[in-house]
């Protein structure tokens, strides 16, 4: 699937000393990056939830939902190991900002103006301000300079689709100078957007498949993509194409494969250490190492420091091993936020809508395959042909099949399910719920499924997918046999 590029709209703004004045001495000594601000002439119609995504290669629970105040004020903080670019999601549009480790940065957004893509609508605060400011120009005004009809054919020889690849990307980086030298942007702002638009035009390219593994592989290693370089993690954009690397690389491979299904962790990792360390040391080997042991359930003490260059990354290697998996429902309420869709087809508005009442009273001695999605995401609707064979295998069971349909317009909801694409109970969260709840209940984005028992507790907040039959299909049986 390919990582959706965020485009933004981000300006400068003079209310420093407004968020200065919530940094406290702890903050600065938890290194604690701070992203607060204020949300102006709003009106009824407009967005009452601001997510703060941070885009940590680290994390996947990165998103801070932040319901505004009466005055429009939201506030959320957040651990960074090194400086990086974020978004800020508020009205179904982004903001592109950067922070280092421990800055304070005021936003503030004048609602309306904010919809009518009004460039005059943001202000920014902190002492990246004026990056903030130019990195928002400039993804506004070049994103759009990527030609994707230049890729035509993902079975050339590698050299050869390197050349075209290589030609298109000198292609960007000069329309990149010359804007720069036009607008007096920093050096610095020009390779942000460099970078950006270089690891954007590689996630287009994830279908390359070349005329052998080695091409496939050999891709993500180009020269072009400086993986070693340090520096380069403050994009946001370059996880996404380590991440890729790291699935095609360790992931992908027919023994690690047959490691993972067999469940023989410690073949798997060595298997996949062999081929981390043949990496120098530097923070893309830290981050393919964090995604092993993500993936592995290794002995703790089995793990060397020494071979990380991060101690940060170590430590949070090992508290994958402290984590304990919360099997108590999200708090998520709204008013009038939640829709449901009858048999008959008409639409219901849910009024105080709880998703713990739901399950606990609707559902109760039932287990529960919760699938959250969005109309627009791909992979989504791919499981939507293996779910109806899930449904036929649990039909005469007391399973529920409850689908939650996130950030997505309502209409296209009603026409899938009218033609019969979805099955199950089928529930929509508008904009502002589908912010509050992806916070709380996505993992690692959509479509996230999450498996609930008898007794209303989580027991999956990762389910296997639909498509994986076998493996789901014997953990609902598993919940089912429980008393």
């Amino acid at each position: 699937m390919k990582f959706k590029f965020i485009i933004v709209t981000v300006s400068a703004l003079f209310g420093l000393l407004s968020c200065n004045s919530l940094t406290t001495k702890s903050d600065i000594e938890h290194k604690q990056t701070i992203v607060c601000g204020q949300i102006i002439n709003q009106t009824s119609e407009t967005s009452k939830v601001i997510t703060i995504i941070e885009c940590d290669p680290l994390d996947e629970n990165d998103r801070y939902a932040v319901r505004l105040d009466s005055t429009g004020r939201f506030r959320a903080e957040f651990n960074m190991l090194w400086g990086h670019s974020f978004t800020i999601n508020y009205d179904k549009n982004f903001i592109n900002a950067y922070a280092e480790v421990g800055d304070s940065i005021y936003v503030e957004i004048d609602a309306v103006k904010f919809h009518e893509k009004n460039p005059e609508a943001i202000r920014f605060g902190g002492k990246n301000s004026e990056k903030n400011r130019e990195f928002n120009q400039i993804c506004t005004d070049m994103m759009c300079k990527i030609d994707y009809r230049s890729f035509t054919d993902f079975t050339l020889p590698l050299n050869d689709f390197m050349v075209i690849f290589e030609k298109e990307v000198k292609k960007i980086n000069d329309s990149i100078s010359i804007y720069c030298d036009k607008n007096n942007m920093s050096i610095w702002t020009q390779n942000m957007m460099k970078d950006m638009l270089l690891y954007s035009l590689s996630n287009y390219a994830l279908d390359y498949k070349g005329q052998s593994e080695k091409d496939e592989s050999g891709f993500y290693t180009q020269p072009i993509f400086d993986i070693y370089n340090n520096d380069k993690f403050s994009n946001m954009m370059f996880q996404y194409h380590l991440t890729a690397y790291f699935y095609r690389q360790i992931l992908s491979d027919t023994l690690m494969i047959s490691y993972i299904k067999s469940k023989d962790v410690i073949q798997a990792e060595k298997y996949g250490l062999k081929k981390i360390m043949a990496m120098p040391k530097c923070l893309s080997r830290d981050v393919m190492l964090f995604r092993l042991y993500s993936k592995l359930h290794v002995e703790k003490d089995n793990i060397k420091e020494n071979i990380f260059y991060n101690k940060g990354v170590y430590n949070k290697v090992l508290t994958l091993y402290k984590q304990t998996q919360s099997d108590e429902l999200p708090q998520i309420t709204s008013g009038k936020g939640a829709f449901f869709i009858t048999k008959k087809g008409e639409i219901e508005n849910i009024a105080d809508f709880s998703i713990e009442k739901l399950i606990r009273e609707k559902y109760k001695g039932k287990v529960i395959y919760i699938d959250i999605w969005a109309v627009w995401c791909g992979s989504c609707r791919a499981e939507m042909a293996p779910a109806r064979e899930l449904h036929k295998l649990f039909h005469d069971e007391d399973v529920a099949f409850v689908n939650i349909c996130m950030s997505s317009k309502q209409e296209a909801w009603i026409s899938m399910i009218k033609n019969g694409e979805i099955e199950g109970d089928n529930y929509y969260f508008d904009d502002d719920l589908s912010a509050e709840a992806s916070a709380s209940m996505l993992s690692g984005g959509y479509p996230t499924y999450i498996l609930i028992d008898k007794t209303s507790k989580i027991r999956n907040k990762k389910a296997p997918r639909p498509s994986a039959l076998s493996e789901i299909g014997d953990e609902i049986e598993k919940l089912l046999s429980e008393k």
